[in-house]
């Protein structure tokens, strides 16, 4: 099992082999959350303005982001800006087999 960014997602795509390279904790994805796009993500019992507080105070001092501004210019970034501010910025995510992973398994069974 892996996490990813919705942000770097919408921003680049994700392809099936690019999963073994995700963050294997949810803890490290949203570490890169907040340091690749200054997007505050909620930690435990944190409010929305406690996350926005320590993420304030954390090097490097730069403004925080909104979905909206992360993905601007990007098409269809209304609607992938507020899938983004409602479920969060982190995505659980599984490989799945290529068609010809599939054939090779199939023809190595005997």
């Amino acid at each position: 099992m892996a996490y990813a960014c919705r942000f770097c997602i919408a921003l680049h795509g994700l392809h099936p082999g690019d999963i073994p390279t995700q963050p294997p904790t949810w803890e490290l994805a949203a570490q890169h959350v907040e340091s690749a796009h200054r997007y505050p993500v909620r930690r435990g019992v944190e409010t929305q303005d406690d996350a926005e507080h320590r993420l304030f105070l954390t090097p490097p001092f730069k403004p925080l982001q909104r979905a909206a501004t992360v993905l601007y210019g990007l098409e269809g970034a209304a609607a992938a800006a507020e899938i983004i501010e409602r479920m969060g910025p982190i995505i659980e995510v599984h490989a799945v087999p290529e068609a010809k992973d599939a054939f090779d398994l199939i023809r190595n069974m005997t």
